[in-house]
């Protein structure tokens, strides 16, 4: 019934220094997962860990907009195609805003932290959050860890929401 920052419809907020959702979905209440997710993993993030990509880890891992990761991709593959010359590191410094379930930032970060998990494991997603808050830092790290080239990386990227995008449709 209280929302911060205007109506709730699918959001949260939480306090991970004392483990604490305040608030939840309307839908979800407490088990919002992506506030969960950052109680649960505040630990891995440091004060020099980019805001996006923090946000990108607590998305692949609780979804976002009060819907799961996977199906957070249509609508990401959606704006890529009609945004082609969206980057990563343009992304990394100015995001879009939020346009109802569709986080462009937290959504294109969590693509990012899956195939840096996917490539270099657990140890590669901590190694992304201590890559630095600039832009240019966290491409560098992300391409170093997924194992592209920094002048591939959004072409591997856009690969990727596309694939997830493909197989979160129903048949």
């Amino acid at each position: 019934e209280f929302f911060p920052t205007g109506s709730d419809s699918v959001g949260g907020r939480s306090i991970p220094a004392d483990k604490i959702v305040l608030v939840g979905s309307a839908q979800h209440g407490e088990t919002y997962r992506h506030e969960l997710s950052h109680i649960v993993l505040q630990s891995l993030v440091g004060p020099n860990t980019a805001g996006l990509v923090a946000e990108g880890l607590m998305t692949w891992t609780g979804g976002s907009g009060g819907l799961g990761y996977q199906k957070l991709m249509p609508a990401l593959n959606a704006y890529l195609i009609e945004h082609p010359s969206l980057t990563l590191e343009s992304l990394l410094a100015s995001p879009p805003l939020r346009s109802g379930s569709l986080d462009v930032g937290y959504d294109g970060l969590a693509v990012i932290c899956d195939m840096v998990h996917a490539h270099s494991g657990f140890a590669g997603i901590r190694a992304f959050l201590m890559a630095g808050r600039a832009p240019a830092a966290v491409v560098a790290a992300a391409s170093r860890l997924i194992g592209v080239t920094p002048e591939t990386l959004d072409r591997v990227w856009r690969a990727r929401v596309s694939q997830l995008a493909a197989s979160a449709r129903p048949n």
